[in-house]
């Protein structure tokens, strides 16, 4: 757990005589310096009866907190990583809690990333007066946007963001008039923090405004009257439980391993189901690590009953070799995990040797469920679509990776690429999958720690349970371009093959159809049929992708350089580029240009 306690600086100016003279004045200071540095609650000034009250918040992604009209606490983090924050004050009652929510984004878009994806907020905190977020809160959204987040993500110049000022006096004032907080839960919200759902949060929920992923500031409020003593004894217990958990949690890594995460190699290559998938994957071991070799194609249908199609097909990819996927034989457990959504890379490998990538669109860097490609109907019936590579690979766990493994839900299904073991949608003895962590998965005596597929978002891994590095894991070469016909549509039928396949489709204008052979060159023809009417001055086209580069890579000064390649060779450099270590290695597209960037 990621836990940050608020503090502040005081600046003293005086001179030493008069300190000599005023012990007071020295007493006073001294007890203003603990207060302010978490050695003392800070006090309310207001009332006698004051009390101390302790509590955490986790706000996504930053909050500040004021009670009784006075600010209490600041989220000292205004981005990442998230954090989950201890909070100190004295009080009198009547109680006043009044936050200030606040999901990161630029001001002008509402966007992040350097503008590229829409965010979400989500606040929870519990105190030790019996205080949780949840019901009976209200909530007035002071920024809201982007009003129409399509056309923003897609022109960041458009975007427009409704800015609303805020109440005035707003952390003491009726609330009259304020609509009641939105509740959500932890699956809706994703809170990125090791050990979360570990510190029982009671009877705390999330709270925020209408809409998780447009409302961008939200004011919140409640006011009690006086202390809840059942409400504070459970908060109590919790922290008790959620500091037990932490210390079971703080085992060493040798706790965490079990069935399926042996360091045996041959007992690691025993658990693929090698009669059913040995012409799909190729193992071998070295250095501490299990190598999977395949071709990215599986045995089951592909693409159909795409809805949302980004154009891709899916070719069989050189996952051999050097550029083989690969898992540690002995996981490590990390002490500060990392989100599997902070590159846009896989995060695990099926025992098939198909690739799992995040519950996110490409780039995503958050959750949300208008970037989830399995909510807004860009994967298959099998939870897959395929990438810009041509490359396929799953964002969900469907049944079709369990079938055709074997049909046991509760089995082996993959790894993620720190080691630990992914299982399917039930435990091995068939029971209900619980207690999930932040990560997506679990300890279980016998079977060591590990992740579970699941129907609700994140679908797979959320996080990375033990140490990884997932620079040295395979690489792909975008092939054709984003303007390649066929970006709209449902696929109804489709094959994919070694040497040839095809994709046919419904858009507005009737059915097309896509089909692609590999000729004698290695290069991949693809022939375009009744495309839709933006693209119809596309009706073939050959594409050559090259072997995966070497981990020399190309020096280049300018992020615009482009490549005009014909054949395997570099006819000109138009724009900044210092050295090319191996240019064959680079996409090649006939009488087409390549940006590199």
């Amino acid at each position: 757990m990621h836990t940050t306690e608020r503090t502040k600086m005081l600046n003293f100016h005086f001179n030493r005589s008069s300190l000599r003279a005023t012990p007071l004045l020295v007493a006073a200071l001294t007890l203003a310096a603990l207060a302010s540095f978490g050695g003392a609650p800070q006090i309310d000034s207001a009332s006698a009866k004051s009390v101390a009250v302790t509590g955490l918040v986790y706000g996504d992604n930053s909050f500040v907190l004021y009670v009784n009209g006075r600010k209490v606490a600041s989220d000292p983090i205004a981005f990442k990583p998230f954090n989950v924050v201890k909070v100190s004050f004295r009080a009198s009652y009547p109680m006043t809690f009044a936050f200030k929510g606040i999901d990161y984004g630029d001001p002008k878009t509402a966007l992040e990333y350097d503008n590229t994806k829409v965010g979400d907020g989500g606040l929870i905190a519990r105190f030790s007066n019996g205080v949780v977020t949840g019901s009976g809160w209200k909530a007035t959204t002071i920024s809201h946007g982007p009003t129409d987040v399509p056309s923003c993500l897609a022109d960041p110049t458009t975007c427009k963001v409704v800015n609303t000022p805020a109440p005035s006096n707003w952390t003491t004032s009726s609330t009259s008039s304020w609509p009641a907080a939105k509740l959500y839960t932890e699956a809706e919200v994703q809170p990125h923090v090791d050990g979360f759902s570990a510190m029982k949060w009671g009877k705390a929920k999330f709270i925020w405004g209408d809409n998780l992923v447009t409302d961008n500031t939200v004011l919140l409020r409640k006011t009690v009257a006086r202390a809840s003593s059942a409400a504070a004894s459970t908060a109590s217990a919790s922290a008790a439980t959620a500091s037990s958990a932490s210390t079971t949690a703080s085992a060493s890594s040798s706790a965490q391993l079990g069935k399926y995460n042996t360091g045996s190699c041959t007992k690691r290559k025993a658990l693929f189901p090698m009669k059913k998938i040995g012409d799909l994957v190729k193992l071998s071991c070295k250095s501490g690590k299990l190598y999977i070799a395949s071709n990215s194609l599986p045995h089951h249908e592909v693409l159909v009953g795409i809805s949302k199609w980004n154009h891709n097909i899916a070719l069989p990819q050189d996952y051999t070799g050097t550029n083989a996927w690969h898992v540690p034989l002995t996981p490590v457990r990390s002490a500060s995990p990392v989100s599997t959504l902070l590159s846009n890379k896989a995060s695990g490998v099926a025992l098939n040797g198909v690739p799992i990538f995040a519950p996110t669109r490409q780039d995503g860097t958050s959750y949300s469920a208008i970037n989830d490609p399995h909510l807004i109907g860009e994967l298959d019936n099998c939870g897959g679509h395929a990438g810009r590579a041509e490359d396929y690979h799953y964002h969900y766990g469907s049944s079709c990776l369990i079938d055709e493994l074997g049909g046991r839900s509760g089995e082996l299904v993959g790894y993620g690429l720190d080691g630990y073991p992914i299982l399917g949608l039930t435990e091995p003895d068939g029971s209900a999958v619980k207690g999930l962590d932040t990560c997506h998965g679990h300890y279980q005596k016998g079977l060591g720690y590990h992740y579970h597929l699941t129907t609700t978002a994140p679908y797979v891994m959320n996080c990375y349970h033990g140490k990884v590095d997932t620079s040295a894991q395979p690489f792909t070469n975008p092939m054709r371009g984003p303007d390649a016909p066929g970006m709209v549509g449902t696929i109804t039928a489709a094959k994919a093959g070694l040497t040839s396949g095809y994709a046919s489709y419904r858009h507005s204008e009737g059915v097309g159809k896509v089909t692609w052979t590999k000729n004698s060159s290695g290069c991949w023809t693809f022939e375009y049929t009744n495309s839709p009417s933006a693209y119809k001055g596309v009706s073939s086209e050959s594409v050559c992708a090259k072997s995966p580069p070497a981990k020399a890579s190309a020096s280049v000064a300018s992020s615009s350089a482009v490549l005009k390649v014909v054949g395997t060779k570099v006819a000109s450099i138009t724009s900044g580029i210092k050295t090319l270590a191996s240019a064959p290695a680079w996409l090649c597209v006939l009488g087409a240009k390549a940006e590199i960037g």
